[in-house]
């Protein structure tokens, strides 16, 4: 009977390493997989702030060393990767049971019997495809010119409050530009995330800590508006929204929103192509005067 050796990551392990779980004969392979907890570390990641690694179930074939790794981030779908001499394959969107499945033909076949084999003519890691295809990335980076911008403005109000001002309010100043430049050394050194992807079922994004999911299908409206107006004062500001079947509006965040506008508009525009090859989404103006979405249209090149 074959041994499988079984390492995992939880949702805050780093992306990339794995803990060491035992070894187990091949009969062991779908109970291991139904008592590993995906659900309960879906739920703890919710309470994560920060990056966060799927949870991941990894059997590795000590005789030939095939491995099949297993991960959702939703515990009703499961994707798979299936190597075979460094050579990956995935099968995505499975079911509890079509995992099961999977793994029994592991117990005594080689992934490249389970996975067609046309999957392993290409062994690169999937990468971003164009729209209307089964996955996108729009955004998936580590931005540090916004915290470099800031820190320069606090400490050029630092140089000029000690060159100009008087002892009091300089003092109060330089105090005041400190913590300001402190609160964003963390984001010049590690960088501040953006993140828009999607798996072709989930649409996921990520502004620095705040974090979001919606499913694609549910999304039936995108509402876009630009410019935001107080008395006198206007702001220029983009705002995107979606809005779901049950009636509730997820609201993209700022930097993310206004990288949608950039370029004439053309991502918000990969984006809509993007979810209208899962469900037929309607853009519309926000539902207010002072955010107008002029410049906008679904034409490219307009």
């Amino acid at each position: 009977m074959n041994t499988f050796d079984i390492s995992c990551q939880l949702v805050d392990s780093p992306t990339d390493q794995s803990t060491p779980a035992g070894s187990v004969d091949a009969d062991r392979l779908i109970p291991e997989f139904r008592k590993f907890p995906f659900a309960e570390e879906v739920k703890r990641a919710e309470k994560l702030k920060g990056d966060v690694t799927f949870p991941t179930l990894i059997f590795k074939r000590q005789s030939d060393g095939e491995e099949i790794a297993i991960w959702t981030n939703n515990t009703t779908r499961f994707d798979l990767c299936l190597t075979h001499d460094s050579t990956k394959s995935y099968l995505k969107d499975q079911t509890k049971e079509q995992v099961e499945s999977v793994l029994s033909r592991f117990q005594t076949e080689s992934v490249l019997d389970i996975q067609p084999a046309r999957s392993f003519m290409d062994d690169r890691e999937p990468e971003p495809v164009r729209p209307g295809t089964e996955s996108l990335v729009i955004y998936d980076q580590r931005m540090r010119w916004v915290a470099a911008i800031n820190l320069a403005a606090a400490f050029g109000g630092i140089y000029l409050a000690l060159r100009f001002l008087p002892t009091t309010p300089k003092y109060v100043i330089v105090v005041f530009c400190s913590l300001f430049a402190l609160f964003w050394i963390k984001d010049i050194l590690f960088g501040f995330r953006l993140r828009l992807v999607s798996d072709g079922r989930l649409l996921t994004w990520q502004e620095n800590n705040q974090t979001a999911t919606v499913e694609i299908r549910n999304i039936k409206k995108i509402l876009v508006g630009f410019g935001h107006s107080t008395g006198q004062v206007h702001y220029s500001a983009t705002y995107i929204k979606l809005q779901l079947a049950n009636g509730s509006e997820k609201t993209l965040p700022p930097n993310i929103a206004a990288g949608l506008r950039g370029m004439n508009w053309r991502k918000l525009r990969q984006l809509i192509d993007h979810v209208r090859t899962v469900t037929p989404v309607v853009v519309e103006p926000i539902d207010d005067p002072d955010r107008n979405i002029k410049g906008w249209t679904e034409e490219p090149g307009q």
